[in-house]
């Protein structure tokens, strides 16, 4: 179906069917495969500044990260920050923002790591109630990069309000792994 939308140069569709894809890709372990697609659909012209384009350049980040493919892994996060900045969509944004983050921490980037974590911290904590399991993973991720650099008291009160908001989410299993 893939193959069929990308030589129908249907990017709408192609967008969507990728995006329901990832997890399958990720959760399978057939990231490289899975990369090739969303790249694939992201050249589909007209390359419109949609969500579901930005979902999926911040996705395609996330399975060429942890194969060390870092610099194309940047570009798409980028891109997708970009996209989520434009729209106005401050949940995606966040969500491309602390994806950036893992990527600078796989390099070993922790300063800028933490700026990009801090960044999406408050992108989240702007979307209210609805940003709260984002704060919380971002939380989590500045808390690691915050250990990693020697701000141990700043790590340990990260995952204090880790801890606070996991409840208000209904994230017992998250809140398990952070008290353990």
């Amino acid at each position: 179906a893939l193959k069929y939308l990308i030589g129908a140069e249907n990017a709408a569709w192609a967008l969507r069917l990728g995006l329901g894809l990832f997890q399958y890709w990720e959760s399978r372990d057939h990231a490289g495969e899975g990369a090739e697609w969303l790249q694939a659909i992201l050249a589909i012209p007209p390359q419109a500044r949609t969500r579901e384009r930005g979902l999926t350049a911040m996705y395609l980040s996330a399975l060429l990260a942890p194969r060390g493919d870092y610099d194309r892994a940047m570009r798409a996060a980028e891109e997708s920050v970009a996209i989520h900045r434009e729209l106005g969509d401050v949940a995606g944004e966040a969500a491309a923002v602390n994806a950036r983050g893992v990527i600078e921490r796989r390099r070993g980037d922790y300063a800028q790591a933490r700026a990009s974590f801090e960044t999406a911290v408050e992108r989240w904590r702007a979307c209210e109630g609805a940003g709260a399991t984002g704060v919380s993973g971002s939380l989590t991720n500045l808390a690691t990069v915050l250990n990693e650099l020697g701000d141990h008291s700043g790590a340990l009160a990260c995952i204090d309000d880790v801890i606070r908001i996991r409840p208000q989410v209904g994230d017992r299993i998250g809140l398990g792994f952070m008290v353990r």
